[in-house]
């Protein structure tokens, strides 16, 4: 072989030698992707530099990594400046799991299952692990001896494995205020033991000194020991004083706890505790007997609640075994019975059901809760029933509300729904209502806060109805503001509540056009107009409102009485059940049609819908006015009403074929009797304000009636043109509408020399008759006049 051709060959040689590496990272590469593992940015900046990996498991990226640099490659040294852990889902969590105890046997019996690796050293700076702090983390491999270390700026641990003898040992020292910001004190640990397939030892120590809560001086100090061989253990832990809760509780240990078993479960325990604080105390015993049957009892009393609970049953890796666990809770307003089947609470799902029932005041409620562990968090549905206190009838509640413990904050789930069945309130019929969180509702130390969609199908009282109602809550605590439309009616109302723990106070404020569709058994029609009020309301085991309010714009049928132009302010009152309404300025109507026009009414006005008394009355009428002190609907007796300058040419013109021309104004008075569905007139008088004229028109029933008799022919022709200077009328009305009157004229007649002339004469006539006759005249003459 020539010198040429062999250096040739050692060419493809080392060729060859050199691409091995190039082709070791290229495998290594692709089972790496082929495992999930992503890499970005590769580089070589005095070593090789990976600017970011991710490794994805079940379509999760579980860990990522941001400046992997290897420093120095024998030994091999790597740093990374950020590592993140995420909390992905297990396959425990996608596939069924084996009992705990069987895990945890099995993963001891193994051994440490550490893999082969060469020596090396890993610096992280920052380790981001969930629901930790950011650490920075050391971890080192010598000769099969593994050493991790990890700091903090309020501690640091460090845990040591010698694969080859089994020796492990683990030591540190934390800040509380490290695991959270408002705890205060130093905790220790250490421990050690051996580690080998098949074989398991070992104890670990921790010692908690002036432990305690930021707002509270009491500092106390804890020791833990737990001892360990194969699968048995034992375990003691100790207060040395009464340990700070925060809020101004604390917990005493009356015996130290102490519990020994098997990775299988508890075989025997014993619990002493005590806690106390401004609402009351609490007291916990567990016990077991020689067989390992657990016994649990709570005692207590509690802002006012007792408390009571109790347990019997084992306690086991898998779960709980026993009897239903019992909770009762009772005070002035409040009984509560929990019960949770234990059977439920298994592994590997740790699901939970309990049912509770009880009364609130005289309301009883009962229902069911369930919960589950969800990826670190708590997640369940809690379903119940309960009837509202201010029904007298009905208004059963049916709640089913999925709910979520997510990141230290409790959720009711978007979806949760209330709904109210039909009740009486009184005699007022309310139809069902729905509630539905439009969005997750928090439920913290005030109660809940966020947003529910209402939807609301009416109320029907006896003389007004409610169609259905839409509209938003949002709610804060124990206060709440909601906004309901009625489509139907195009008003908007507005609430505001505030409980507390006597009932529940509030705001109210509405604003709506008037409508004939709201007129249902009020006794008259609303045509037009726009209403709106505001005002406070309180619930004390009955209802209590005051306010205002205002109508602009009215316009209202009484059967065939019109009245329009109506304005008016009046301050709202509901004590007792009964509503009543005080004019805070007078009220007013542009116009009242009763046959004859009644114009610029006004008054003050006071109603509990029963009863009304009218103030100040003022009316525009024929010409002239009337005007009352006071007036009172249904009444039992007269009240006299000021009449002053009628016109008589008016009073003629209500006549459809007048026989007598009048001229002048008269005044007086008349004491009516305003009664529930009829109006009595006794005593009243009139008289003429000023001088009279009257002329007797010529017509066929005059000329017929002198024909037939000489006296009747001589009184009209005396009587066919007077001026008047005196005149009287006496007036009474029945119920029945009849009116009798006695009229004295004097005057003189200029067509037959001032022939002075008396004329004394009584008439009779029924004005219910005369008016009814007058409407259906106007309604009648008013479209003809229309038409032409």
């Amino acid at each position: 072989m020539s010198g040429l051709q062999w250096l040739r060959r050692l060419y493809r040689w080392l060729t060859l030698l050199l691409a091995l590496p190039l082709l070791a990272i290229l495998l290594l590469a692709i089972v790496a992707y082929a495992n999930g593992v992503r890499v970005q940015g590769l580089d070589w900046r005095d070593g090789l530099v990976v600017a970011g990996w991710q490794w994805w498991q079940n379509d999760c990226e579980a860990a990522r990594g941001e400046q992997l640099r290897i420093v120095r490659w024998r030994p091999i040294a790597l740093t990374m400046d950020r590592l993140t852990l995420t909390d992905c889902p297990s396959d425990a969590e996608i596939h069924p799991a084996p009992a705990l105890a069987d895990t945890l046997a099995d993963t001891l019996a193994a051994g440490a299952a550490l893999p082969w690796s060469p020596t090396f050293q890993l610096t992280v700076g920052e380790l981001a692990l969930p629901d930790w702090p950011p650490l920075a983390v050391t971890v080192e491999q010598e000769a099969h001896r593994w050493r991790v270390r990890a700091s903090h700026p309020a501690g640091e641990a460090t845990v040591a494995y010698d694969h080859g003898s089994g020796n492990w040992t683990a030591r540190g020292e934390v800040q509380a205020e490290a695991i959270r910001p408002d705890l205060r004190g130093q905790l220790r640990f250490e421990g050690q033991g051996r580690w080998l397939a098949g074989h398991f030892t070992g104890s670990l120590q921790a010692l908690g000194q002036q432990l305690g809560y930021q707002d509270q001086p009491h500092r106390a100090d804890a020791t833990f020991e737990i001892e360990m061989a194969d699968q048995q253990w034992q375990l003691q832990a100790a207060l040395a004083a009464p340990l700070a809760l925060g809020a101004g509780w604390r917990l005493e240990a009356r015996e130290a706890l102490r519990a020994s078993g098997s990775w299988a479960g508890v075989d025997a325990a014993s619990l002493n505790l005590w806690a106390e604080g401004p609402e009351g105390n609490l007291a916990l015993v567990l016990d077991t007997d020689g067989a390992g049957e657990a016994r649990v009892g709570l005692t207590g009393q509690v802002a006012g609640y007792r408390l009571t609970g109790n347990w019997r049953g084992r306690i086991q890796a898998a779960g709980l075994t026993g009897e239903p666990a019992a909770l009762n809770v009772a005070g002035a307003n409040l009984e509560l019975a929990l019960r949770v089947p234990v059977q439920t609470v298994r592994a590997p799902a740790w699901a939970a059901e309990a049912s509770f029932s009880g009364r609130y005041g005289n309301a009883p409620f009962n229902g069911t809760i369930t919960a589950r562990p969800a990826r670190g968090d708590w997640q369940g549905m809690m379903r119940g029933q309960f009837r509202l206190p201010f029904y007298d009838q009905g208004g059963q509640i049916d709640a089913a509300l999925p709910w979520q413990y997510r990141d230290g904050q409790w959720l009711l789930g978007a979806d949760g729904r209330v709904a109210v069945a039909q009740g009486l309130i009184g005699k007022t019929l309310i139809q069902p209502i729905s509630i539905t969180a439009s969005q997750p509702l928090k439920l913290g130390e005030t109660g809940l806060v966020g947003a529910v969609k209402i939807d609301a199908e009416g109320v029907t009282a006896a003389r007004w109805v409610l169609p259905a109602a839409t509209g938003q809550a949002t709610v804060a605590g124990r206060q709440g503001r909601v906004r309901l439309q009625v489509p139907q009616w195009r008003s908007d109302l507005n609430l505001t509540a505030v409980l507390d723990d006597a009932g529940a106070t509030g705001t109210v404020k509405i604003a709506t056009p008037l409508s004939a569709g709201m007129s249902r058994g009020l006794g008259f029609t609303l045509r037009r107009g726009q209403f709106s009020g505001e005002g406070s309301w309180q619930w004390r085991d009955r209802w209590r409102l005051q306010g205002t309010m205002q109508v602009n714009d009215l316009v209202v049928n009484w059967g065939d009485i019109i009245a329009s132009g109506g304005t008016g302010a009046a301050r709202v009152r509901l004590r007792d059940g009964v509503l009543t309404l005080t004019s805070t300025r007078p009220i007013a109507l542009a116009a009242l049609d009763v046959g004859t026009p009644i114009r610029n009414i006004r008054m003050g006005l006071a109603t509990d819908l029963t009863t009304w008394r009218a103030t100040d009355v003022y009316a525009e009428v024929l010409g002239g006015y009337l005007q009352a002190p006071a007036l009172h609907w249904p009444s039992k007796s007269e009240q006299p009403v000021e009449i002053r300058r009628i016109d008589l040419a008016e009073v003629v013109r209500l006549h459809s074929s007048p026989v007598v021309e009048l001229e002048g104004r008269v005044g007086g008075v008349l004491p009516v009797r305003l009664g529930q569905d009829f109006i009595v007139a006794r005593g009243g008088r009139l008289a003429n304000d000023g001088p009279l004229a009257l002329r007797i028109l010529p017509s066929a029933g005059a000329t017929a009636m002198g024909q037939a008799n000489q006296a009747v022919r001589l009184a009209l022709e005396t009587l066919s043109s007077l001026n008047i200077h005196e005149f009287q009328a006496d007036l009474d009305m029945a119920r029945d509408g009849w009116l009798d009157g006695k009229v004295t004229i004097k005057g003189v007649n200029p067509e037959r020399g001032d022939l002075p002339v008396v004329f004394n004469y009584t008439h009779r006539e029924n004005m219910l008759d005369l008016l009814r006759s007058l409407r259906i005249g106007d309604e009648v003459s008013r479209p003809v006049m229309n038409r032409q």
